[in-house]
């Protein structure tokens, strides 16, 4: 909510830019903070050719929310079908051929 007063405040005779005031209420909602993540960002890991399916790449890169919001992961520029996020999102495993 904005609420805009307007009274001549400067005492110069006339109702102006200077005059008015902006007064804005959240009603008690705080702002969004963004996840906190256990590792720097970005986080790259590899794999070596062959690598058996199910296997873990890399350490689990875990994150968590100040608001209890749920968090989603995706795994950007992975060829289609080749590795999987595990049921707790926190580390990518290898699939089968």
């Amino acid at each position: 909510m904005v609420a805009v007063h307007a009274a001549d405040l400067n005492s110069d005779g006339a109702i102006g830019f200077d005059d008015f005031v902006f007064f804005a209420s959240s009603f008690g909602e705080e702002a969004k903070r963004a996840p906190v993540f256990s590792a720097t960002l970005p986080v790259t890991r590899t794999v070596e050719e062959n690598t058996p399916s199910g296997q873990p790449i890399g350490d689990p890169v875990a994150a968590t929310d100040a608001d209890g919001d749920s968090l989603a992961y995706r795994l950007p520029g992975v060829a289609t079908g080749r590795a999987t996020i595990t049921a707790t999102a926190t580390n990518a495993s290898c699939r089968p051929n």
